[in-house]
C-alpha cells in the first residue's frame, strides 16, 4: 500500500526503502539490548536526517509524518528535529555549521569576559596562557568536522579571538621565541 502511494506521487522509492530499512535495525538494536539486559532510555531519543535537497511537496504529504518518524516500543512517535547536539558538536540536518558556529562564539564570547572580570593580572604571559588553555579550545575543538568556510562564520570565529587578545595578538606567534628567552 506504501509503495503505491509512493509512486503514484512520483516519489523516490529508494529514500523510503532506506528509511525503512534503518527503522528495521534500530528495532533489532532494541531488541539485543533488551535480551542482554541493557534499558535504552527512548524519552532521550532524536530523529535527524540529513539532505541537501528539502521537497516542500513531500511533507505536504498526508503520509509524512508516518515515514519521517521514528516509532518507539511503546508506541510513541518521535518526530525530526532540525539540529541535535553529538560530541560536543551541533549537527544540523542541512548540513551547515552556521548554528554550531554562533554557539561556540556566544560561549567563548561569555567566557572571556569572565576571565576580564575575575583575573586582574594583564600580563601578556597570563593572558595568553588563559587564552590557550579556556578561549581556544571552545574554538577548535572539533573544528575538522565543522571547518568554516563563509566569511561570515570565519569572521565570528576571528572577532572573539580579537576581542581577547587586541594588546596580545602580535605576540601570540612568537610565543616559541619568548619562551626560549624566559
Amino acid at each position: 500500500m506504501l509503495r503505491s502511494k509512493i509512486q503514484s506521487q512520483g516519489l523516490n522509492e529508494q529514500v523510503f526503502l532506506s528509511h525503512f530499512y534503518l527503522l528495521l535495525h534500530l528495532h533489532r538494536v532494541h531488541q539485543w539490548s533488551k535480551n542482554n539486559n541493557m534499558v535504552l532510555h527512548e524519552s532521550k531519543f532524536q530523529v535527524m536526517s540529513y539532505s541537501l535537497k528539502r521537497s516542500a511537496l513531500l511533507k505536504e504529504l498526508p503520509f509524512y509524518a508516518e515515514v519521517s518518524a521514528y516509532s518507539t516500543t511503546d508506541g510513541d512517535l518521535i518526530f525530526p528535529v532540525p539540529d541535535v547536539p553529538d560530541l560536543g558538536k551541533r549537527l544540523s540536518s542541512s548540513g551547515v555549521s552556521s548554528n554550531h558556529i554562533a554557539l561556540i562564539t556566544k560561549k567563548a564570547s561569555l567566557l572571556s569576559g569572565w576571565v576580564f572580570s575575575v583575573f586582574r593580572d594583564r600580563s601578556p604571559e597570563v593572558m595568553i596562557t588563559l587564552y590557550k588553555a579556556l578561549i581556544r579550545p571552545i574554538l577548535e575543538y572539533c573544528c575538522l568536522v565543522w571547518s568554516p568556510s563563509a566569511t561570515g562564520e570565519i569572521q565570528a570565529i576571528e572577532n572573539v579571538q580579537r576581542c581577547f587578545t587586541p594588546p596580545y595578538s602580535a605576540l601570540i606567534p612568537l610565543l616559541p621565541e619568548i619562551g626560549r628567552l624566559g
